[in-house]
């Protein structure tokens, strides 16, 4: 059994902000989709001079078909800087001819530094879809993170994922996801999310939540990725 766990990294408040002030600044990016069906890295470049929040996310894009009927685009982000972080991504499918063919806009909230959170769609025009583009809007959050106070312990069988959340905190947690990507030979197969939560969306003080989660792909899968969504 592997142990997923989350640590927290003290938040550090910029002395050049308000009590009530908010600092926000954006990325963009674009990931092209290559033959066979996973997408490299996606090189971001900022719109807003270093040391913005948004340069200091890190991004890991997948892809994959899934029975000839769409075509999954998973960001998973990882922060990077010193904030507790709220995140806004707009992402654009295109064709070979560079033309709009989708959009999803989506965000993810209270990302602690050292954290990945995900960030995921799927498009109809899996047979057209040639490459994405992305922007991100990043701002500062209040300590509503869960990542001090929760860990997650998961293994895999041969054809799924079986997790367990314990909230070892003295606040509830809500709407906790454990996001998995599934690789076979280094390509995205498959991707799910296993809610770790009760029937109110809440992962109490002291509880612990066991949930699986299937990969469904004939060829099954030889490794996985992760990330945690949740929020206090």
């Amino acid at each position: 059994m592997r142990k997923f766990e989350v640590l927290f990294v003290g938040v550090v408040l910029s002395l050049a902000l308000t009590a009530c002030g908010s600092f926000t600044s954006t990325t963009s990016g674009s990931s092209n989709v290559p033959k066979p069906e996973v997408v490299a890295e996606a090189d971001t470049s900022s719109e807003t001079e270093a040391p913005a929040l948004a340069e200091q996310m890190k991004v890991d894009d997948y892809t994959c078909v899934i029975d000839d009927s769409f075509r999954y685009y998973v960001m998973f982000i990882t922060n990077d800087s010193d904030k507790v972080v709220n995140v806004e991504a707009n992402i654009v499918a295109k064709d070979e001819a560079n033309t709009n063919v989708g959009a999803y806009e989506e965000g993810v909230g209270a990302i602690a530094p050292g954290q990945t959170s995900c960030i995921w769609t799927t498009f109809d025009e899996y047979d057209t879809i040639e490459k994405f583009d992305y922007a991100l809007t990043v701002e500062e959050t209040g300590d509503n993170s869960i990542y001090n106070d929760v860990a997650i312990e998961y293994n895999t069988t041969d054809t799924k994922v079986v997790a367990t959340a314990t909230n070892s905190g003295t606040d509830t947690a809500n709407f906790v996801w454990f996001d998995v990507v599934y690789l076979k030979d280094g390509k995205m197969v498959g991707f799910s999310e296993i809610s770790l939560m009760d029937s109110d969306n809440q992962l109490a003080a002291g509880q612990s939540i066991t949930g699986e989660s299937e990969c469904y792909s004939e060829t099954g899968f030889d490794s996985v990725v992760v990330a945690l969504n949740g929020r206090k």
